[in-house]
This record gives C-alpha cells, sequence and structure tokens, in this order.
C-alpha cells in the first residue's frame, strides 16, 4: 500500500515510475487535455541535475512533464508535483508565463498560483485513488 508519507527511498524505480504514469493518467481523465499541443502529454522520472532546486518541471517544447526524483523525498510529493506540472501543460506558458513571471514573480505568478491551488486542493484524492490502482 502506498501514502503521502510513503518515502520514494523505500520504492523501485520502476514502481515510481508505475506510480507517475497512472498519475498522469488520473489528471488527465480530471483535467483532460491541451487540445493546442502537438505532442501528447508524457512524463519523465529520474534525477536531473538541471533541476537541482525542483521538485519538477514541466517541458513546454515537448509537452512533458518531468519528475526530479532527487528532490521528491515521499510519494505524496511526486503525486504533488504531477499534479502541479500537468496544471502548467494546460496553461499558456509558451506566450505567458515569462511575461508574468517578470511581472509578478514566481511565487506571485498567477500560473504558479494556480497549479499550487491544485496541487494541494486535490492531491489526496489523486492519492487515494492510486491506492485503489496499485
Amino acid at each position: 500500500m502506498i501514502y503521502a508519507k510513503t518515502p520514494t527511498s523505500t520504492l523501485t524505480k520502476k514502481q515510481l515510475k508505475k506510480i507517475v504514469k497512472r498519475s498522469m493518467a488520473w489528471c488527465k481523465s480530471n483535467f483532460g487535455e491541451n487540445k493546442r499541443k502537438q505532442y501528447k502529454i508524457s512524463s519523465l522520472v529520474g534525477s536531473f541535475p538541471f533541476l537541482e532546486d525542483s521538485y519538477g518541471c514541466y517541458d513546454q517544447f515537448d509537452n512533458v512533464v518531468m519528475v526530479n526524483l532527487s528532490n521528491c523525498p515521499t510519494v505524496g510529493r511526486v503525486t504533488a508535483t504531477v499534479i502541479h506540472e500537468y496544471v502548467h501543460s494546460l496553461q499558456p506558458i509558451r506566450t505567458q508565463y515569462a511575461k508574468s513571471i517578470a511581472e509578478h514573480g514566481y511565487w506571485n505568478c498567477p500560473f504558479e498560483v494556480e497549479a499550487r491551488f491544485f496541487e494541494k486542493k486535490l492531491n489526496r484524492y489523486l492519492l487515494s485513488d492510486l491506492r485503489g490502482m496499485m
């Protein structure tokens, strides 16, 4: 059984990839997809040195959610990161994100505020559904 506080260090990379894959499917089912994207959304799970200060990121050009396991100590942090980055895939990141960051700063950027809102609001539901899937 997996729980929010389950340490990622106790799981195999295969198990973590399965969690992320199912979390992505959950997000797609609950949020829908961005039909303007050229590629279907996908995910990468691993340790990414270029994300040393981040839980993950959304690659707007390849439509990929990346989860940086080096900074995600628990399953709850992994699933929250997937939700957060998936929300970015639905936003007009390519055209408006940089301007919004410049205007509001990272923490007050409306795109980041929205992603954090959904991450906090929905993570427990995702984790509950994952327990039924695993």
